[in-house]
Formats: structure tokens, C-alpha cells, sequence
């Protein structure tokens, strides 16, 4: 049973590769607050120019911090054995038609199928998300 919680991991991971996932949203929240909140300082400290200028500053930063993203695969990394077991249980759940010798196997058998993909996909992003919202 444990390859098969292997395969299914490695069919994820090409899953989020494949579809360019990755928590783009936490950096987004980050870089609007910190632009946000730098336009406040700036503006209670300078007046009306201070909006600008701090504004400015914090879109600066906010974009010298935008190469931080992590990908799906090291959000997966991050989950539990129980929350990554949960996981590879509903996979494996909607790949129980196929029969796979090893994760290439299981990948190809996936990628051919445009169904079993679109419900892998969808799967994989409400565990993603429910994580990133934890």
C-alpha cells in the first residue's frame, strides 16, 4: 500500500506541475497590506505626498518579495500524514478503474483521461486550499 500512496503522491505532484500551481495568494495579501499599510504611514506622517511615496515604498517591497512562491509540491510536503493520507485516499478513490504497475503508469493512465484529470485537479485544489486557509 505504501507505493501506492507514493504513486498517487508523484501523480499530484505532476498534476501541479502540469497546471502551474502554487500559493500565489498569500504573497498577494502580504504585498497588498504591506503597499496598503505603507500608504497609511506615509500619509499620517508626510500628508497627501506621503500616500505616494508610501505607496511607492511598499510596491517596491512588495515586488523584492515576490519571488517567494511556493509551489503545490512543497505545500503537499507540508501536510500531515494524516491530511496527506486523506489525500492519496480520495485519489486513489476516483484512479480505482485503473490498474497501475508504478506512478508512470498511474501519471500516463491520468493524463489520457481528460474526466479522472479534471477530478484529480479538483481534488488536489480544495486540499490545497483548505491547508493554505489553515
Amino acid at each position: 500500500m505504501p507505493s501506492r500512496v507514493d504513486d498517487v503522491m508523484k501523480l499530484l505532484n505532476r498534476v501541479a506541475e502540469e497546471r502551474g500551481m502554487m500559493d500565489v495568494w498569500t504573497n498577494c495579501r502580504r504585498g497588498a497590506l504591506l503597499t496598503g499599510g505603507s500608504a497609511v504611514v506615509g500619509g499620517l506622517l508626510i500628508g497627501p505626498p506621503g500616500f505616494v511615496v508610501g505607496a511607492l515604498v511598499g510596491g517596491l517591497l512588495s515586488w523584492r518579495k515576490s519571488g517567494e512562491f511556493k509551489t503545490a509540491y512543497q505545500i503537499l510536503l507540508e501536510f500531515t500524514a494524516t491530511e496527506r493520507q486523506k489525500l492519496c485516499m480520495e485519489v486513489m478513490a476516483i484512479v480505482t478503474e485503473f490498474d497501475w504497475n508504478d506512478a508512470s503508469d498511474l501519471i500516463r493512465l491520468v493524463m489520457k483521461n481528460p474526466t479522472v484529470l479534471k477530478e484529480v485537479t479538483g481534488v488536489l485544489n480544495t486540499h490545497l486550499s483548505n491547508k493554505l486557509k489553515a
